[in-house]
């Protein structure tokens, strides 16, 4: 309890205290729902690295290819320069790998945008920008960068959250019974359905859904040993946005009681 003086009373209050459960998990939620095969895909906002630069060698037969190295070298710290000047987390990898080595190894970290300078882009005064999300390609000016950059990184970012959130909702089915509920998780889907919020019908669903989707061998259902994933169903969340009730609508459970609130369901993995 905590003593809080009001027009000079003293009166013993109640701690209210919240947990949202902001944890390590998060990251792996991060990892699962945007990284690919060749790695992790990371959002702008929290990249550690927002950009790396890297610079392509002229081959060995190219006259004065020492000279272009050069030129190659210095318009690679100019660009870093500008970039951090302008706010961006920026890499200049001048390691002696070679680029695809280079590509690789930093589209396994998941740096969002790699610019690219060679030859070519030097004489046309300007980067060649990859996009990890998507491996898209542009030319952009270098005298523009540490103002095109920034937008960039935002438009991945948007991108990024725009491509999840059409992910999520693809796969929330609605349900208004226990049938078409058990057909919907069973198919790996969240399901929203109607709920009557208590305590009673969660664990039923939960024990329920335990037995139901517990690991099978040999046609037998195995006891859990309370370290394999049973699959068992459970609460996500009351979402803030709630779909209209139909009147009269009663738990998607079967248990007679009336539906109070619509209720998002998962699987445990």
């Amino acid at each position: 309890k905590l003593k809080k003086t009001l027009s000079g009373a003293s009166k013993a209050q109640l701690v209210w205290q919240n947990s949202w459960g902001l944890t390590t998990r998060t990251i792996g939620v991060m990892v699962m729902v945007h990284s690919d095969d060749t790695g992790l895909v990371l959002p702008p906002r929290i990249a550690p690295t927002q950009v790396v630069v890297i610079t392509i060698p002229p081959s060995a037969k190219t006259e004065n290819g020492d000279e272009i190295m050069a030129q190659l070298r210095e318009s690679a710290a100019s660009v870093t320069a500008a970039l951090t000047a302008a706010g961006v987390r920026v890499v200049n990898d001048t390691s002696t790998n070679t680029p695809g080595w280079k590509y690789n190894f930093h589209e396994l970290r998941g740096v969002p945008l790699r610019l690219e300078i060679g030859a070519a882009d030097l004489k046309q005064n300007a980067v060649t920008a990859v996009r990890r999300v998507d491996g898209s390609k542009a030319s952009l000016p270098t005298a523009d960068l540490a103002n095109v950059i920034p937008g960039v990184l935002e438009a991945i970012q948007a991108k990024m959250l725009d491509t999840a959130r059409r992910e999520r909702d693809a796969n929330i089915a609605i349900a208004y019974t226990w049938d078409e509920f058990c057909k919907h998780i069973g198919d790996g889907k969240m399901v929203l359905a109607p709920w009557c919020e208590t305590i009673e019908s969660e664990e039923w669903v939960k024990n329920t859904t335990k037995i139901m989707f517990a690991p099978k061998k040999d046609g037998e259902t195995q006891a859990d040993d309370g370290r394999s994933l049973n699959g068992a169903a459970k609460t996500l969340c009351l979402p803030f946005s709630q779909p209209p009730m139909p009147e009269g609508q009663k738990c998607f459970t079967g248990n007679g009681k009336d539906a109070t609130a619509w209720c998002l369901w998962g699987r445990s993995y």
